[in-house]
Protein backbone atom coordinates (compact mmCIF):
# COMPACT_ATOMS: atom_id res chain seq x y z
CA UNK A 1 0.00 0.00 0.00
CA UNK A 2 2.80 2.48 1.11
CA UNK A 3 4.50 1.31 -2.12
CA UNK A 4 1.30 2.75 -3.97
CA UNK A 5 1.66 6.34 -2.68
CA UNK A 6 5.33 6.56 -2.78
CA UNK A 7 4.65 5.86 -7.04
CA UNK A 8 1.86 8.13 -7.29
CA UNK A 9 3.64 11.23 -5.08
CA UNK A 10 6.27 10.52 -7.85
CA UNK A 11 4.39 10.94 -10.38
CA UNK A 12 2.79 13.70 -9.39
CA UNK A 13 5.71 15.37 -8.94
CA UNK A 14 6.92 14.70 -12.55
CA UNK A 15 4.01 15.89 -14.04
CA UNK A 16 4.04 19.29 -12.55
CA UNK A 17 7.29 19.77 -13.25
CA UNK A 18 6.66 18.81 -16.92
CA UNK A 19 3.84 21.33 -16.93
CA UNK A 20 5.92 23.81 -15.52
CA UNK A 21 8.40 23.50 -17.97
CA UNK A 22 5.68 23.69 -20.79
CA UNK A 23 4.44 26.84 -19.21
CA UNK A 24 8.02 28.60 -19.53
CA UNK A 25 8.60 26.96 -22.82
CA UNK A 26 5.03 28.84 -23.93
CA UNK A 27 6.04 31.92 -22.50
CA UNK A 28 9.16 32.23 -24.36
CA UNK A 29 7.58 31.74 -27.15
CA UNK A 30 5.24 34.26 -26.54
CA UNK A 31 7.91 36.47 -25.91
CA UNK A 32 9.55 35.87 -29.28
CA UNK A 33 6.15 35.95 -30.98
CA UNK A 34 5.71 39.70 -28.98
CA UNK A 35 9.16 40.81 -30.41
CA UNK A 36 8.07 39.56 -34.35
CA UNK A 37 4.99 41.26 -33.54
CA UNK A 38 6.51 44.58 -32.82
CA UNK A 39 9.21 44.13 -35.59
CA UNK A 40 6.15 43.44 -37.96
CA UNK A 41 3.93 46.71 -36.84
CA UNK A 42 7.34 49.30 -36.76
CA UNK A 43 7.99 47.61 -40.33
CA UNK A 44 4.48 48.03 -41.52
CA UNK A 45 4.54 51.81 -39.75
CA UNK A 46 7.45 52.35 -41.97
CA UNK A 47 5.94 51.05 -45.32
CA UNK A 48 2.91 53.07 -44.14
CA UNK A 49 4.88 56.73 -43.62
CA UNK A 50 7.09 55.44 -47.09
CA UNK A 51 3.83 55.53 -48.90
CA UNK A 52 2.70 58.45 -47.42
CA UNK A 53 5.55 60.16 -48.00
CA UNK A 54 6.10 58.86 -51.73
CA UNK A 55 2.35 59.95 -52.24
CA UNK A 56 3.19 63.71 -51.06
CA UNK A 57 6.37 63.81 -52.96
CA UNK A 58 3.92 62.36 -56.08
CA UNK A 59 0.90 65.58 -55.15
CA UNK A 60 4.16 68.07 -55.33
CA UNK A 61 5.25 66.55 -58.92
CA UNK A 62 1.82 66.66 -60.46
CA UNK A 63 1.12 70.21 -58.67
CA UNK A 64 4.79 71.74 -60.18
CA UNK A 65 3.66 69.92 -63.52
CA UNK A 66 0.36 71.67 -63.43
CA UNK A 67 1.54 74.94 -62.54
CA UNK A 68 3.79 74.63 -65.44
CA UNK A 69 1.38 73.33 -68.15
CA UNK A 70 -0.91 76.32 -66.89
CA UNK A 71 1.97 78.58 -67.32
CA UNK A 72 2.84 77.50 -70.80
CA UNK A 73 -1.17 78.21 -71.79
CA UNK A 74 -1.26 81.98 -70.82
CA UNK A 75 -0.45 84.29 -73.20
CA UNK A 76 2.95 84.27 -75.22
CA UNK A 77 4.76 82.25 -72.77
CA UNK A 78 5.11 79.17 -74.86
CA UNK A 79 6.76 81.27 -77.30
CA UNK A 80 9.84 82.23 -74.24
CA UNK A 81 9.77 79.45 -71.39
CA UNK A 82 13.15 78.95 -70.30
CA UNK A 83 12.56 82.73 -68.31
CA UNK A 84 9.21 82.00 -66.45
CA UNK A 85 9.53 83.18 -62.53
CA UNK A 86 9.54 80.43 -60.44
CA UNK A 87 10.36 77.62 -63.22
CA UNK A 88 14.15 78.55 -63.75
CA UNK A 89 15.98 75.97 -61.86
CA UNK A 90 15.80 72.67 -60.70
CA UNK A 91 17.70 73.17 -57.56
CA UNK A 92 17.99 76.73 -56.88
CA UNK A 93 16.45 77.91 -52.99
CA UNK A 94 14.62 80.90 -54.25
CA UNK A 95 12.39 79.24 -56.91
CA UNK A 96 11.21 76.83 -54.82
CA UNK A 97 7.66 76.05 -54.21
CA UNK A 98 6.67 75.89 -50.50
CA UNK A 99 2.31 75.28 -51.12
CA UNK A 100 2.29 72.26 -50.09
CA UNK A 101 2.28 70.87 -46.31
CA UNK A 102 5.89 69.74 -45.16
CA UNK A 103 6.80 70.21 -49.02
CA UNK A 104 8.84 72.19 -51.65
CA UNK A 105 9.50 71.64 -55.22
CA UNK A 106 10.88 72.99 -57.86
CA UNK A 107 9.82 73.37 -61.67
CA UNK A 108 12.51 73.94 -64.87
CA UNK A 109 11.16 74.15 -68.62
CA UNK A 110 13.25 73.25 -71.05
CA UNK A 111 12.50 73.85 -75.25
CA UNK A 112 12.50 70.82 -77.10
CA UNK A 113 12.43 67.43 -76.13
CA UNK A 114 15.33 66.37 -73.56
CA UNK A 115 17.16 63.35 -73.69
CA UNK A 116 19.98 62.26 -70.82
CA UNK A 117 22.74 61.35 -73.61
CA UNK A 118 25.36 61.62 -70.46
CA UNK A 119 23.34 58.65 -69.09
CA UNK A 120 24.86 60.24 -65.40
CA UNK A 121 21.13 60.28 -64.10
CA UNK A 122 21.76 63.60 -62.36
CA UNK A 123 19.19 66.22 -62.48
CA UNK A 124 20.98 69.96 -61.10
CA UNK A 125 20.72 72.89 -63.31
CA UNK A 126 24.53 71.66 -65.16
CA UNK A 127 23.38 68.18 -65.86
CA UNK A 128 20.13 69.22 -67.56
CA UNK A 129 21.35 71.91 -69.47
CA UNK A 130 23.81 69.10 -70.95
CA UNK A 131 20.86 66.96 -71.95
CA UNK A 132 20.41 67.02 -75.46
CA UNK A 133 17.52 67.88 -78.08
CA UNK A 134 15.29 65.07 -79.74
CA UNK A 135 12.45 67.52 -80.84
CA UNK A 136 11.50 70.60 -82.11
CA UNK A 137 12.87 73.68 -80.53
CA UNK A 138 9.52 75.61 -81.05
CA UNK A 139 6.59 73.04 -81.14
CA UNK A 140 7.81 71.35 -78.00
CA UNK A 141 8.84 72.07 -74.11
CA UNK A 142 10.22 69.69 -71.75
CA UNK A 143 9.28 70.41 -68.03
CA UNK A 144 11.55 68.65 -64.57
CA UNK A 145 9.95 68.32 -61.43
CA UNK A 146 11.79 68.04 -58.48
CA UNK A 147 9.80 67.34 -54.99
CA UNK A 148 11.35 67.23 -51.45
CA UNK A 149 9.68 66.15 -48.52
CA UNK A 150 11.04 67.91 -45.60
CA UNK A 151 10.65 65.96 -42.67
CA UNK A 152 12.11 62.95 -43.93
CA UNK A 153 14.59 64.47 -46.45
CA UNK A 154 13.43 62.14 -49.29
CA UNK A 155 12.81 63.10 -52.90
CA UNK A 156 11.33 62.54 -56.28
CA UNK A 157 12.33 64.09 -59.34
CA UNK A 158 9.92 63.91 -62.73
CA UNK A 159 10.01 64.80 -66.34
CA UNK A 160 7.25 65.53 -68.84
CA UNK A 161 7.43 66.19 -72.38
CA UNK A 162 4.81 68.31 -74.42
CA UNK A 163 3.89 69.15 -77.98
CA UNK A 164 1.92 72.15 -79.03
CA UNK A 165 -0.19 72.34 -82.15
CA UNK A 166 0.53 75.72 -82.84
CA UNK A 167 -2.81 77.85 -83.42
CA UNK A 168 -4.10 77.22 -86.80
CA UNK A 169 -4.16 80.36 -89.44
CA UNK A 170 -6.91 82.00 -91.39
CA UNK A 171 -8.39 78.70 -92.89
CA UNK A 172 -10.36 79.59 -96.53
CA UNK A 173 -12.81 77.44 -98.12
CA UNK A 174 -15.68 77.80 -100.62
CA UNK A 175 -14.37 79.64 -103.56
CA UNK A 176 -12.33 78.87 -106.37
CA UNK A 177 -11.33 82.32 -106.12
CA UNK A 178 -12.26 84.88 -103.70
CA UNK A 179 -11.39 88.87 -104.26
CA UNK A 180 -12.77 91.92 -102.20
CA UNK A 181 -11.79 94.06 -105.02
CA UNK A 182 -12.21 93.07 -108.93
CA UNK A 183 -10.98 90.16 -111.12
CA UNK A 184 -10.06 91.23 -114.84
CA UNK A 185 -9.59 88.33 -116.58
CA UNK A 186 -7.89 87.61 -119.94
CA UNK A 187 -9.08 86.02 -122.75
CA UNK A 188 -7.90 82.31 -122.89
CA UNK A 189 -7.58 81.59 -119.19
CA UNK A 190 -9.27 78.55 -119.35
CA UNK A 191 -11.20 77.69 -115.27
CA UNK A 192 -11.60 73.74 -114.62
CA UNK A 193 -12.13 72.08 -111.07
CA UNK A 194 -11.55 68.53 -109.74
CA UNK A 195 -11.18 67.15 -106.22
CA UNK A 196 -7.63 65.62 -105.16
CA UNK A 197 -9.17 63.63 -103.06
CA UNK A 198 -11.10 61.37 -105.69
CA UNK A 199 -8.09 61.29 -108.76
CA UNK A 200 -6.17 63.28 -110.75
CA UNK A 201 -7.11 66.96 -112.48
CA UNK A 202 -7.45 65.26 -116.15
CA UNK A 203 -8.87 62.05 -114.92
CA UNK A 204 -11.06 60.24 -112.24
CA UNK A 205 -10.72 63.48 -110.30
CA UNK A 206 -12.14 65.99 -112.94
CA UNK A 207 -15.77 67.46 -111.74
CA UNK A 208 -18.39 70.22 -113.45
CA UNK A 209 -17.37 73.35 -113.37
CA UNK A 210 -20.68 74.02 -111.39
CA UNK A 211 -18.51 72.54 -108.19
CA UNK A 212 -16.92 75.63 -108.10
CA UNK A 213 -17.79 79.50 -107.28
CA UNK A 214 -16.34 82.91 -107.76
CA UNK A 215 -17.30 85.46 -104.87
CA UNK A 216 -16.20 89.14 -106.23
CA UNK A 217 -16.58 92.09 -104.33
CA UNK A 218 -16.56 94.56 -107.38
CA UNK A 219 -16.83 93.41 -110.53
CA UNK A 220 -15.83 90.56 -113.19
CA UNK A 221 -14.61 92.45 -116.52
CA UNK A 222 -12.97 91.80 -119.69
CA UNK A 223 -13.62 88.65 -121.61
CA UNK A 224 -15.78 87.25 -119.24
CA UNK A 225 -17.30 84.82 -119.62
CA UNK A 226 -15.34 84.13 -123.05
CA UNK A 227 -12.84 82.83 -120.83
CA UNK A 228 -13.99 79.16 -120.84
CA UNK A 229 -15.04 79.82 -117.18
CA UNK A 230 -18.83 79.04 -118.05
CA UNK A 231 -19.98 76.87 -115.29
CA UNK A 232 -18.97 78.51 -112.31
CA UNK A 233 -21.78 80.18 -109.96
CA UNK A 234 -20.18 83.70 -109.60
CA UNK A 235 -21.17 86.17 -107.44
CA UNK A 236 -20.56 90.07 -107.74
CA UNK A 237 -20.91 92.85 -105.67
CA UNK A 238 -20.55 91.48 -102.48
CA UNK A 239 -17.23 91.59 -100.62
CA UNK A 240 -15.98 88.28 -99.24
CA UNK A 241 -15.35 88.81 -95.69
CA UNK A 242 -11.47 87.53 -94.35
CA UNK A 243 -10.25 87.15 -90.82
CA UNK A 244 -7.25 89.54 -90.65
CA UNK A 245 -3.62 87.87 -91.16
CA UNK A 246 -1.75 87.14 -87.91
CA UNK A 247 1.80 85.41 -87.85
CA UNK A 248 1.33 82.39 -85.62
CA UNK A 249 3.70 83.17 -82.99
CA UNK A 250 5.98 80.13 -83.88
CA UNK A 251 7.02 80.28 -87.04
CA UNK A 252 10.38 78.80 -88.21
CA UNK A 253 12.69 80.71 -90.77
CA UNK A 254 13.46 78.73 -94.23
CA UNK A 255 16.24 75.90 -93.91
CA UNK A 256 19.11 77.85 -95.07
CA UNK A 257 17.52 81.41 -94.95
CA UNK A 258 17.00 83.82 -92.25
CA UNK A 259 13.27 84.84 -91.73
CA UNK A 260 14.37 88.17 -93.52
CA UNK A 261 15.68 86.57 -96.88
CA UNK A 262 14.81 86.94 -99.85
CA UNK A 263 14.89 83.41 -101.81
CA UNK A 264 15.37 83.17 -105.18
CA UNK A 265 16.38 79.27 -105.49
CA UNK A 266 15.27 76.32 -104.68
CA UNK A 267 14.26 75.24 -101.01
CA UNK A 268 12.35 72.30 -99.01
CA UNK A 269 9.67 72.54 -96.44
CA UNK A 270 9.13 69.27 -94.22
CA UNK A 271 6.69 68.60 -91.42
CA UNK A 272 6.72 65.35 -89.93
CA UNK A 273 3.77 65.28 -87.71
CA UNK A 274 0.57 64.43 -89.15
CA UNK A 275 -2.53 66.00 -88.62
CA UNK A 276 -0.34 69.40 -87.74
CA UNK A 277 0.22 72.57 -89.37
CA UNK A 278 4.03 74.02 -89.08
CA UNK A 279 4.45 77.54 -90.04
CA UNK A 280 7.62 79.07 -91.79
CA UNK A 281 8.10 82.59 -92.55
CA UNK A 282 10.27 84.38 -95.41
CA UNK A 283 10.80 88.04 -96.67
CA UNK A 284 9.32 87.48 -99.99
CA UNK A 285 9.78 84.52 -102.78
CA UNK A 286 11.56 86.24 -106.57
CA UNK A 287 11.20 82.40 -108.25
CA UNK A 288 12.27 81.98 -111.65
CA UNK A 289 13.03 79.17 -114.56
CA UNK A 290 12.82 75.88 -113.03
CA UNK A 291 12.94 76.83 -109.49
CA UNK A 292 11.24 74.16 -107.06
CA UNK A 293 9.43 74.31 -103.20
CA UNK A 294 9.16 70.65 -102.20
CA UNK A 295 6.90 70.12 -99.20
CA UNK A 296 7.18 66.61 -97.20
CA UNK A 297 4.13 66.03 -94.97
CA UNK A 298 2.82 64.00 -93.42
CA UNK A 299 1.91 67.23 -91.62
CA UNK A 300 0.42 70.44 -93.32
CA UNK A 301 2.65 73.63 -94.07
CA UNK A 302 2.10 77.15 -94.16
CA UNK A 303 5.07 80.02 -95.44
CA UNK A 304 3.86 83.26 -94.35
CA UNK A 305 5.59 85.69 -97.00
CA UNK A 306 6.13 89.05 -94.33
CA UNK A 307 7.73 91.75 -96.66
CA UNK A 308 5.73 94.67 -96.24
CA UNK A 309 3.10 96.70 -98.77
CA UNK A 310 4.69 98.66 -101.34
CA UNK A 311 6.99 95.81 -103.56
CA UNK A 312 6.41 92.32 -104.98
CA UNK A 313 6.78 90.15 -102.30
CA UNK A 314 5.46 86.56 -104.18
CA UNK A 315 6.67 86.30 -107.66
CA UNK A 316 6.49 83.01 -109.37
CA UNK A 317 7.83 83.24 -113.28
CA UNK A 318 8.62 80.65 -115.93
CA UNK A 319 8.59 77.32 -115.05
CA UNK A 320 8.23 77.49 -111.17
CA UNK A 321 6.67 74.46 -109.67
CA UNK A 322 5.68 73.06 -106.27
CA UNK A 323 5.79 69.54 -105.09
CA UNK A 324 4.26 67.87 -102.27
CA UNK A 325 5.26 64.75 -101.01
CA UNK A 326 1.98 63.36 -98.85
CA UNK A 327 4.43 60.76 -97.07
CA UNK A 328 1.73 59.27 -95.29
CA UNK A 329 -0.36 62.07 -95.02
CA UNK A 330 -4.06 61.21 -93.36
CA UNK A 331 -4.77 64.78 -95.68
CA UNK A 332 -5.95 63.24 -99.09
CA UNK A 333 -6.54 66.94 -99.89
CA UNK A 334 -3.40 67.98 -101.53
CA UNK A 335 -4.29 72.06 -101.38
CA UNK A 336 -4.81 71.71 -98.02
CA UNK A 337 -1.18 70.22 -97.43
CA UNK A 338 0.59 73.36 -98.13
CA UNK A 339 -0.89 77.15 -97.96
CA UNK A 340 1.21 80.31 -98.95
CA UNK A 341 0.09 83.48 -97.00
CA UNK A 342 0.81 86.66 -98.12
CA UNK A 343 0.43 89.37 -95.47
CA UNK A 344 1.43 92.84 -97.86
CA UNK A 345 -1.88 95.31 -97.82
CA UNK A 346 -1.76 96.69 -101.62
CA UNK A 347 -3.64 100.51 -102.49
CA UNK A 348 -7.00 99.56 -103.82
CA UNK A 349 -7.07 100.24 -106.77
CA UNK A 350 -3.18 100.09 -108.09
CA UNK A 351 -1.49 99.04 -105.43
CA UNK A 352 1.67 96.82 -105.65
CA UNK A 353 1.09 94.23 -106.90
CA UNK A 354 2.43 92.25 -104.50
CA UNK A 355 1.97 88.70 -105.80
CA UNK A 356 2.88 88.76 -109.67
CA UNK A 357 3.22 85.61 -111.65
CA UNK A 358 5.23 85.91 -114.99
CA UNK A 359 4.56 82.28 -116.02
CA UNK A 360 1.87 79.35 -114.48
CA UNK A 361 3.16 77.45 -111.46
CA UNK A 362 2.86 74.15 -111.66
CA UNK A 363 1.51 72.37 -108.16
CA UNK A 364 -1.26 72.36 -105.87
CA UNK A 365 -1.47 74.60 -103.10
CA UNK A 366 -3.32 77.11 -101.90
CA UNK A 367 -2.77 80.86 -101.90
CA UNK A 368 -4.08 83.37 -99.50
CA UNK A 369 -3.65 87.40 -99.29
CA UNK A 370 -6.79 89.36 -98.96
CA UNK A 371 -5.42 92.20 -99.20
CA UNK A 372 -2.50 91.60 -101.66
CA UNK A 373 -3.22 92.76 -105.60
CA UNK A 374 -2.60 89.95 -107.70
CA UNK A 375 -1.19 89.91 -111.23
CA UNK A 376 -1.07 86.76 -113.90
CA UNK A 377 0.98 88.07 -116.54
CA UNK A 378 2.56 84.83 -118.45
CA UNK A 379 1.34 82.77 -120.47
CA UNK A 380 3.16 78.96 -120.17
CA UNK A 381 1.46 75.67 -120.38
CA UNK A 382 1.50 74.51 -116.63
CA UNK A 383 -1.80 73.82 -114.45
CA UNK A 384 -2.00 75.66 -111.14
CA UNK A 385 -4.22 73.50 -108.95
CA UNK A 386 -5.78 74.60 -105.37
CA UNK A 387 -7.74 78.23 -104.67
CA UNK A 388 -6.94 82.12 -105.09
CA UNK A 389 -7.62 84.59 -102.04
CA UNK A 390 -6.68 88.03 -102.94
CA UNK A 391 -7.76 91.72 -103.20
CA UNK A 392 -7.68 92.53 -106.93
CA UNK A 393 -6.84 89.60 -109.44
CA UNK A 394 -5.76 91.23 -113.29
CA UNK A 395 -4.83 88.24 -115.64
CA UNK A 396 -2.73 89.32 -119.01
CA UNK A 397 -4.97 88.89 -122.10
CA UNK A 398 -4.10 85.29 -124.45
CA UNK A 399 -2.21 83.83 -120.99
CA UNK A 400 -3.24 80.77 -122.54
CA UNK A 401 -2.99 79.00 -118.60
CA UNK A 402 -5.21 77.02 -117.27
CA UNK A 403 -6.69 77.38 -113.54
CA UNK A 404 -8.33 74.16 -111.93
CA UNK A 405 -10.04 74.39 -108.61
CA UNK A 406 -9.05 71.82 -106.23
CA UNK A 407 -13.12 71.62 -104.39
CA UNK A 408 -11.86 69.40 -101.63
CA UNK A 409 -11.17 73.24 -100.33
CA UNK A 410 -15.09 73.63 -100.50
CA UNK A 411 -15.01 71.91 -96.87
CA UNK A 412 -11.74 73.16 -95.57
CA UNK A 413 -12.79 73.94 -91.56
CA UNK A 414 -13.20 77.52 -90.44
CA UNK A 415 -10.61 79.95 -88.75
CA UNK A 416 -10.48 78.68 -84.89
CA UNK A 417 -10.03 81.50 -83.08
CA UNK A 418 -9.02 79.83 -79.71
CA UNK A 419 -6.66 81.74 -77.53
CA UNK A 420 -4.32 78.68 -76.06
CA UNK A 421 -3.61 76.01 -78.97
CA UNK A 422 -4.08 71.97 -77.87
CA UNK A 423 -1.10 71.10 -75.91
CA UNK A 424 -0.68 67.30 -75.92
CA UNK A 425 1.45 65.69 -73.36
CA UNK A 426 3.45 63.10 -74.64
CA UNK A 427 4.70 61.68 -71.53
CA UNK A 428 4.58 62.10 -67.84
CA UNK A 429 7.46 59.91 -65.74
CA UNK A 430 9.55 59.53 -62.43
CA UNK A 431 12.76 59.33 -63.45
CA UNK A 432 14.01 58.94 -59.63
Amino acid sequence: MDRCVKYLIAHLRDQKGMSLASVVGLMVVAGFLAIALAGYTRQQQRFRLRSQVDGNLQAALDAGYDKALGALNTGNNWVNPTTLAGMTSITATAVAQIDQPNLQYWVKIMTGVRIDSTNAGSVSDTALNLWTNNGDLNLDRTIFVRARHLVTGREAVAMATLHRNDKPPYHYGGDAVAATGNIVLGNNWEGHVYNSCLGPALGAGALPNSEGSLAIGGAITSAWPNSNWSGYNATQGSPPAFAPLVLPASTLAVPGFAKTSTISTDFTLTNSVDGTVKNFEVFDLNLGGGDVITVNGPGMVALWITGPTGSERLGMGGSTSVVVNKLGSTQCCLAKLFTIYVMAQDANPGGGPAIAWNGTPEGSFLLVGPRANMEYRGGGSNFFKGALVVQNLAVAPNSGTSFYYDACLKNRPPVNNYNSPPVITLSWRRVR
